[in-house]
């Protein structure tokens, strides 16, 4: 989630912005309140999956916006992260609107991997209900990422 929904500080320019290191010091508390303001996320708090499902969502209907890439790691995780989790509401939510986006892409634009946009869509619904392959899948990304010692809610 980290590197997916990361948020940079930008500018009123809508630049992003960076603080030398040598005047680090002088601006990084400015610098923290503003991008307190900006995130999207909560950042004194651990945000809920709720939240986090909507952003991938956003990030990825921004992205769709301006024709960046389709943002399919986002799409797959406002699906998978909420089933893994046994909110199949959410789930089912996020599905819908992956479909929807999906349909307006290209033959080109399929995600990476897949010849037709409706293979990968056929998967994402038929992964959404693996329970157990979610199950393994998040136990190995809690070994991979060292994560064992984190706290969950």
């Amino acid at each position: 989630m980290s590197l997916d929904l990361s948020q940079r500080l930008i500018t009123a320019a809508g630049v992003g912005e960076g603080i030398p290191a040598r005047l680090h010091g002088e601006r990084f508390e400015d610098a923290a309140r503003r991008l307190e303001a900006q995130s999207q996320l909560p950042l004194w708090e651990a945000p809920t999956l709720k939240q986090i499902v909507h952003e991938y969502r956003r990030h990825a209907l921004d992205a769709q916006r301006w024709r960046l890439p389709n943002a399919e790691p986002q799409l797959e995780d406002s699906v998978l992260v909420p089933a893994a989790a046994g909110k199949h509401v959410l789930a089912t939510e996020s599905l819908r609107l992956v479909s929807h986006v999906a349909s307006g892409w290209s033959k080109l634009e399929a995600p990476r991997g897949w010849e037709r946009t409706s293979d990968w869509l056929d998967w994402l619904a038929a992964r959404m209900h693996d329970t157990e392959g979610l199950t393994v899948t998040v136990e190995e990304q809690i070994l991979r990422h060292k994560l064992s010692e984190v706290q969950t809610a």
